[in-house]
């Protein structure tokens, strides 16, 4: 502050103060309660929440600190950071999209729900404005892959953005492709209607021309995640919704392939999965895994909101860029979201 010029000071003199004054009482509460600490700093949001989360680290042996701002331990084999006999890079940056509202969102009568629902109008016009925008804005997030959820929802929310890169020729390059694990919770199933199979590949081919799904020569994954091998059926094998225990495991293994990624890359999903995900990431106790240590922290994403986190494959660790931002250009496209007891409205 000292070295800004009278006039700049006396400007941000408030502001500096203030945040001076957060960042003492967080490292405090860190201290004294550090899961306190980390919901805290959820419910700020954005970069000062990569900040305040920042301060909350998670050993290898489950315990907790203070430390350095922005990065927290994560399980992880680190052993020669190799990745088929090449060197990884040290930092990997990845990106994840909620699909935009569908027509479950808002239905609240629970009865009217489907297990595989579609966008509503609203939702087909924030996917086609992030379309717009994230593939005329490739060049700057730098991302050289997008992996979409299998469901009808994030396959609409994702089909703008996967026509717009094909189709220029700056872009073209950049690999869209199904993939298979990072569908939301529970799976394909409805309490009314049973477990549904989902779209098949044809399905997935016409809805989205421009994606490559699991099996194809242009396949990324299908040497680690499996589609089932007849194209005429869903997607979707199980015979009942998925346990608690089969989610965290499915979540935990997205986790460790997001390790082995070495460009940028985009994931287009959900918002229970994404806050499954990032816990796990970053370390945090998950109620669901069973343990008698959980968390009030709850990382709440509203319609087509975006985040970004990056992965330091040299220490292990995460820093969180950002959370939960609205990068719809119009507020009225701006939807909310609605998880563990909470209610994030149209912002």
């Amino acid at each position: 502050m000292e070295k800004l010029p009278p006039a700049m000071r006396e400007k941000l003199g408030p502001l500096y103060e203030w945040g001076s004054s957060t960042a003492s009482t967080m490292d405090k509460k860190v201290k004294e309660r550090p899961v306190e600490a980390a919901a805290a700093a959820c419910a700020v949001g954005g970069v000062l929440a990569g900040y305040l989360i920042g301060r909350v680290l998670t050993r290898r042996d489950g315990t907790t600190t203070g430390g350095t701002a922005g990065v927290v331990s994560v399980k992880k084999n680190l052993a020669g950071d190799q990745q088929g006999g090449k060197k990884m890079p040290k930092l990997t940056r990845i990106y994840f999209l909620r699909h935009g509202e569908s027509t479950n969102n808002v239905r609240s009568d629970e009865a009217l729900r489907e297990p595989d629902p579609g966008l509503t109008s609203l939702g087909t016009q924030q996917a086609a404005n992030i379309g717009n925008y994230l593939s005329k804005l490739a060049s700057y997030y730098n991302f050289k892959q997008v992996f979409i959820s299998p469901m009808k929802k994030t396959l609409a929310t994702a089909t703008p953005l996967t026509t717009n890169l094909k189709s220029t020729p700056s872009t073209m390059g950049i690999h869209c492709e199904v993939h298979p694990l990072i569908y939301e919770y529970g799976g394909l199933f409805d309490e009314k209607y049973g477990t549904s199979k989902g779209m098949s590949r044809t399905d997935m081919k016409t809805m989205a021309p421009d994606v490559t799904v699991p099996q194809e020569d242009e396949s990324r994954l299908s040497q680690q995640f499996k589609f089932p091998e007849d194209g005429d059926s869903g997607w979707y094998e199980r015979e009942s919704k998925e346990t608690n225990e089969a989610y965290v495991e499915r979540v935990k293994d997205v986790a460790e392939w997001l390790w082995t990624l070495e460009e940028a890359s985009l994931l287009v999903t959900h918002g229970k999965f994404l806050d499954t995900l990032l816990k796990i990431l970053l370390g945090v106790p998950c109620p669901l895994e069973g343990k008698e240590q959980s968390t009030p922290c709850i990382f709440l994403h509203g319609g087509c909101a975006f985040s970004c986190v990056e992965l330091d494959h040299e220490t292990g660790k995460v820093g969180v860029m950002y959370l939960n931002q609205p990068i719809v250009s119009e507020s009225r496209l701006r939807t909310g979201h609605k998880i563990a007891g909470f209610s994030l409205k149209q912002w």
